[in-house]
C-alpha cells in the first residue's frame, strides 16, 4: 500500500509521523478521508495525497484538483499531491520538498 510505504519513508528520513485516514468535510460538505496529514510548526495544516494509478485517467485528474480545492478551503490547510509511481521510483524530490515544508522558516 502506498500509504504504508509513505510512512516508512519518512520514519527512514527522520520526519514526523502522520495521522492517516483522517475523516474530514471538503468545502462542499461532502466526507473525505486524507490520506496523510501533518501539522506545521507556527500552525496551519499539511494534507499529503497519496494518488495511484485510477487516479490518472483523464477525468479523474480534474475531479481530484477540484476536492483537492475543496478541501484545503475548508481546512485552511495546504494540500500535496505525489503519485503512487513517484513515491516507488523516485521518491528524493518529493520528500526534499516534503521536509522543506515540515521545517519551520529561520
Amino acid at each position: 500500500m502506498p500509504e504504508l510505504d509513505f510512512v516508512r519513508q519518512c520514519r527512514k528520513r527522520g520526519l514526523p509521523i502522520p495521522r492517516r485516514q483522517t475523516k474530514r468535510r471538503d468545502a462542499n460538505g461532502c466526507r473525505r478521508f486524507t490520506d496523510a496529514e501533518f501539522d506545521l510548526q507556527g500552525g496551519g495544516l499539511l494534507i499529503v495525497a497519496i494518488d495511484g494509478a485510477g487516479h490518472l485517467e483523464q477525468e479523474q485528474v480534474g475531479s481530484d484538483a477540484v476536492r483537492n480545492s475543496a478541501l484545503a478551503r475548508a481546512t485552511g490547510g495546504h494540500v500535496l499531491t505525489v503519485t503512487s509511481f513517484v513515491l516507488r521510483d523516485d521518491p528524493e524530490p518529493f520528500f526534499a520538498e516534503l521536509e522543506r515544508w515540515l521545517t519551520p522558516f529561520p
